[in-house]
């Protein structure tokens, strides 16, 4: 899969050739405009985010939910810990705010919250790791993991999920998992910009 690089922005470029509403949920490669139902599901869960350790574990650099959330999350008091291979962690990562870990240990030890993230091979153009196993050994959210977390830990993902890639099916669907939860939220967010562009337009 290739992806195209444009001069202007491409909701400039759409504009010229069509007059249809346009939503432009994704912005390069920086952030992801329709992340706050992952805010939502902690701030149900959790009651609040202000004093959370959260823990972000990935492909950081092809992530715009990462870097999302990175900002979003700080802003509303947490702490973020993030971790992943050095190839797929932003050089200026950490003028963000955030704290670039070590190990997965480091990042996930007491941690309320863990938020695996997909490994983006589509995004990448080189090799940038050894092999998939070297990843899901070195990388991967799995029972050890979670054993160093909070108790109460929420296990995340954006999906979709790599099974036994990015984490087991068995933290996948474990009972701190709320992935599946997120992901309904995710499109029921996408429904409601939907319905509300269709509703502007159809009053016009």
């Amino acid at each position: 899969m290739e992806y195209l690089e444009f001069e202007k922005p491409i909701e400039e470029l759409m504009e010229q050739y069509q007059t249809c509403s346009l939503v432009g949920e994704d912005a390069g490669v920086d952030v992801k405009l329709a992340c706050s139902q992952i805010e939502d599901k902690i701030i149900e869960k959790k009651k609040e985010i202000k004093g959370l350790k959260i823990a972000i574990i990935g492909d950081i650099f092809h992530s715009r939910v990462a870097r999302s959330n990175i900002i979003g999350l700080q802003k509303l008091g947490a702490d973020v810990y993030i971790f992943g291979p050095s190839t797929l962690i932003p050089k200026d990562i950490t003028l963000s705010g955030a704290k670039l870990c070590t190990s997965i240990h480091e990042a996930c030890e007491n941690a309320d919250v863990i938020m695996g993230l997909r490994l983006q091979l589509e995004r990448q153009k080189k090799c940038l790791f050894p092999s998939i196993n070297e990843y899901s050994a070195f990388y991967g959210i799995n029972s050890d993991i979670i054993d160093i977390a909070d108790k109460n830990v929420l296990i995340m993902h954006p999906g979709p999920c790599n099974h036994g890639v990015e984490m087991p099916t068995s933290v996948y669907d474990c009972e701190n998992s709320v992935i599946n939860e997120q992901v309904t939220n995710g499109v029921a967010v996408r429904m409601a910009v939907l319905y509300l562009l269709n509703s502007r337009r159809n009053a016009l």
